[in-house]
């Protein structure tokens, strides 16, 4: 028996739903197929890290609450998660606090910055600031350099260590790379990724093993890590390479307006302290207010290395503290000794073997 139209007209109806549900599946099925490729690319990529990506690690957020120290070890409570304190002239740890966990370094970053430009660059030349600027983060710090002025390494050093600058460090880098690698051709990329690489070459060979670096001005990067341990290991070796401990203990500096970021050595300043010889402050919203810092007093030199303290009055003022705790106990070195920390520089800023061995 024929159809009628209507039941024709229903069944053509029935048929374009079937059709609409099996597309509207279809779709569905290609959606969540395509979400699980972007998943799975996402998941790949983060295992990869970056070009050059450093171990996992896990570093604990800076937090407002610090355990009390023992009084027989450290003065009062300090107000950071990573300590750690270096008799050098005893060659003895006097007190350490999460000294191996992983932490952001910040600008302390530059002291291997100047370290590297001394071992790879040549002491004699000056640099001129050029299109590498343009690879310098927006928001870090600078010493405003004028594009298209030539610099002396002596300069470059002091605009570095003293106002911090990100724009001297990325000029360093791009110029000592080109002339080490004997190539004016590289591009600011490809030389400023070659320094990097120095970098952590000349940190492997000063015994660090916690230590990756990603730029040459410590600009926040979840791979660029370090610890307290291997931060002193850095800090003694500036101490002994003669242009960057003759930078580090600047109040200010006679190449620009610069003052030092290190309040320690600054004498008009309320965390002046007279025994302080230098080193390096820094700061980013991840690694929190980070301080390598160095003091003498009556023939014994005492590093201090504090990462993620809460305030940047507390790494000043427990620096003090730490100081003066290590200066008081130098009067009784501990029997316990460790090893040097770094292989020497001389004046030309050149490694010379030395004591191998690190702290562990």
């Amino acid at each position: 028996m024929p159809l009628s139209t209507e039941e024709r007209l229903r069944r053509r109806r029935r048929a374009k739903r079937r059709k609409r549900l099996v597309l509207t599946g279809l779709l569905l099925i290609f959606l969540c197929v395509v979400a699980l490729v972007v998943w799975l690319v996402v998941l790949a990529v983060g295992a990869l890290g970056t070009k050059n990506p450093a171990p996992e690690t896990s570093i604990p957020a800076p937090t407002a609450a610090y355990p009390t120290c023992d009084p027989t070890e450290v003065a009062g409570q300090v107000h950071m998660n990573s300590i750690l304190l270096y008799d050098a002239t005893h060659h003895a740890v006097l007190y350490e606090q999460n000294a191996d966990a992983p932490a952001y370094p910040a600008s302390t970053t530059k002291l291997l910055t100047a370290l590297t430009a001394c071992r790879y660059g040549n002491p004699n030349a000056t640099y001129t600031i050029g299109s590498e600027q343009a690879l310098v983060e927006w928001d870090a710090s600078r010493a405003y350099l004028e594009e298209g002025k030539a610099y002396p390494l002596a300069g470059l050093l002091d605009g570095l260590l003293l106002p911090s600058g990100a724009d001297a460090a990325y000029c360093l880098a791009a110029n000592v790379a080109r002339y080490h690698e004997n190539n004016p051709n590289l591009t600011d990329g490809q030389a400023v990724e070659i320094f990097v690489g120095y970098m952590n070459t000349l940190a492997a060979e000063l015994g660090c093993t916690g230590t990756h670096f990603v730029t040459p001005d410590g600009y926040h990067d979840p791979y660029h890590v370090t610890t307290a341990r291997d931060m002193l290991k850095i800090a003694e070796a500036a101490l002994a390479c003669e242009p960057v401990a003759a930078t580090v203990k600047k109040a200010e500096s006679e190449y620009g307006d610069w003052e030092n970021g290190n309040l320690l050595v600054c004498p008009d300043e309320p965390y002046y302290y007279e025994y302080a010889t230098g080193l390096k402050t820094g700061y980013t919203d991840e690694a929190g207010f980070c301080l390598a810092a160095s003091a003498e007093r009556n023939g014994v030199k005492l590093i201090a290395i504090m990462f993620q303290s809460i305030s940047t009055e507390y790494r000043f003022l427990d620096a003090q503290n730490l100081f003066e705790r290590g200066f008081a106990l130098a009067e009784h070195p501990p029997t316990t000794t460790v090893p040097r920390l770094f292989k020497y520089f001389d004046t030309a800023a050149t490694a010379v073997p030395a004591e191998e061995s690190a702290v562990s």
